[in-house]
């Protein structure tokens, strides 16, 4: 898919529209190339002399490959990241490089997504990082700016789906069923009331399946040797 074509499905327009061309393979694996321009207005001052990408863009770059890794859906949406977690800058990346990019999609938990993404440059290992973001409508309320009740509420049912998988439990049952009904509760709730519901179920459980089981456990005495 060209630059142009690319423009039917991502929002962005020059200069941040960092993706020249993807191929999406049979494994659902988006692989991307963005060549790094001597013009670009992100090296200007970044640093005379010695122009270097900023991180920040190379975090750009791989995010924007990771949006297409669902396309289908972009159309009429924005894509807000989430979370960027895990980053590690391995080599710099300066103007005239070649850019790859590999994305993969880790996981999806209703409009949130979980992507892993690396960049390359001849081969050698430049950025990589874990990256999570929101499908929101263009002209809906659904933005960080103004964010809105439906945002916040998908984000805590996804929360909630999210956070099955994540945790050992003793009974399966009655956490489905404790969530099953925070999620109906959360429904026609304000928007900071659902992100208070989310970090009271959040420290509930931590302590009752974290904290409790190590609290409980027998005291340990130290002697010395």
């Amino acid at each position: 898919m060209t630059r142009e074509e690319l423009k039917e499905y991502l929002p962005h327009r020059e200069p941040m529209l960092l993706i020249d061309e993807i191929n999406i393979d049979e494994a659902g694996v988006c692989h991307a190339e963005y060549r790094i321009r001597d013009d670009e207005f992100f090296c200007h001052g970044h640093f005379p002399g010695n122009p270097i990408v900023p991180g920040v863009i190379q975090c750009e770059i791989m995010a924007q490959s990771c949006a297409l890794l669902v396309l289908e859906d972009l159309k009429g949406r924005t894509t807000l990241y989430t979370g960027i977690d895990n980053v590690r800058f391995k080599h710099v990346v300066k103007p005239g490089d070649l850019c790859e990019i590999t994305a993969r999609l880790k996981s999806r938990r209703g409009p949130i997504v979980f992507c892993e993404a690396e960049l390359t440059v001849d081969g050698a290992l430049c950025c990589k990082g874990d990256l999570s973001f929101a499908l929101v409508e263009k002209n809906g309320r659904d933005s960080y700016s103004s964010p809105g009740r439906s945002f916040y509420l998908r984000f805590f049912l996804a929360f909630l789906a999210d956070f099955t998988d994540c945790i050992v439990i003793s009974s399966t049952m009655d956490l489905f069923a404790a969530m099953k009904s925070r999620a109906a509760a959360a429904r026609g709730k304000s928007a900071v009331t659902l992100k208070t519901m989310a970090f009271r179920l959040m420290k509930k459980s931590m302590a009752s399946h974290i904290w409790n089981p190590i609290a409980s456990r027998p005291a340990m005495t130290l002697t010395r040797a």
